[in-house]
């Protein structure tokens, strides 16, 4: 059950992470870095 967890929330806490940085990716994009 723990180990479950542990899991979904790494995926979870990967899913935010790729997120931000296709965000920045945009804002650096806009800024033409």
């Amino acid at each position: 059950q723990l180990a479950r967890m542990l899991v979904e929330y790494t995926q979870n806490q990967k899913d935010v992470l790729s997120e931000k940085e296709k965000k920045l990716e945009g804002v650096m994009i806009d800024f033409g870095l």
